[in-house]
């Protein structure tokens, strides 16, 4: 891929550790399930005309609507969910996430790709906490730790059920979810690495809506990372002051680890108080 504008100041917030991740299924695609064909990570179209087939319809549903009428009609898809989305192996990127020390992570996927990642890495800089959506809000400290939030459900917790449906969305806002609540107030003012989501997600757009309010507070840029970006998603960039890396999630990281090959441990950040590139 090509050589990032500013890269240095985006390197510097890299290894003190000040960059958050929020993920969407674009970002894990590439990771594989424990099928025996068409065993890649669903993006949410995909997952939508699963379920429409499954359910019989001909009719092009998104995602939202077609788990609204299982929802309405009692269908349980908790297991085909589990079926898709747990992990056998991930992307060559998901894979080397664990290298850097990030602040915190979100997600919108229900897959475990992150947790499988952080588990099988020999180089993990970080443990991992796992949290629901619907859990109790807590605050991480720590960069020895990284929370990794998932804001859609997980199907290793799939007891608590999942958020797609547009009548969930409502629900969990109403509800002043503290995670959405939390997510939305850090999105405002923190550097972000944006991969994966779809701009046409309601509460994707709700997190962005937010964006542009505290632009000038952020010392480090936050990115979006969009192989394909359309004229509306560069305008998107613009309104909200996003850099645009028009690249893979994947081919992104490997960048990352060329650029950063060896990226300072919480140790380090400690006893030399700061890393900078920036003169």
């Amino acid at each position: 891929m090509k050589d990032i504008e500013d890269f240095e100041l985006i390197k510097s917030g890299l290894i003190n550790g000040k960059y958050n991740l929020f993920l969407g299924s674009g970002a894990t695609c590439n990771c594989k399930n424990f099928k025996a064909v068409n065993n890649n990570l669903k993006r949410g179209n995909e997952l939508a005309k699963l379920l429409c087939n499954i359910y019989g319809t001909s009719d092009k549903l998104n995602l939202a609507q077609i788990t609204e009428i299982f929802s309405v009609e009692g269908r349980d898809y908790s297991d085909i969910l589990v079926e898709e989305y747990n992990t056998k192996s991930v992307s060559h990127g998901i894979e080397k996430l664990p290298n850097f020390l990030w602040n915190s992570i979100y997600t919108l996927n229900v897959d475990n790709a992150l947790e499988f990642a952080y588990k099988n890495s020999k180089k993990s800089l970080q443990n991992i906490i796992s949290i629901n959506f619907d859990e109790q809000y807590r605050i991480e400290t720590s960069n020895q730790n990284v929370q990794i939030v998932h804001l859609h459900g997980f199907i290793d917790k799939k007891d608590s059920g999942f958020v797609f449906d547009n009548q969930e969305y409502i629900q969990n806002s109403k509800s002043n979810n503290a995670w959405m609540v939390t997510f939305s107030n850090f999105f405002q003012s923190s550097p972000f690495i944006i991969s994966g989501c779809a701009f046409n997600e309601p509460d994707f757009n709700y997190y962005l809506s937010f964006k542009k309010e505290a632009i000038e507070k952020e010392k480090f840029p936050s990115l979006l990372v969009e192989p394909f970006p359309n004229e509306y998603t560069k305008s998107i960039c613009k309104k909200m002051n996003l850099k645009l890396i028009e690249a893979e999630f994947d081919d992104f990281i490997n960048y990352l680890c060329e650029k950063i090959p060896n990226p300072p441990t919480q140790h380090d950040l400690i006893k030399n108080k700061s890393y900078s590139f920036i003169s």
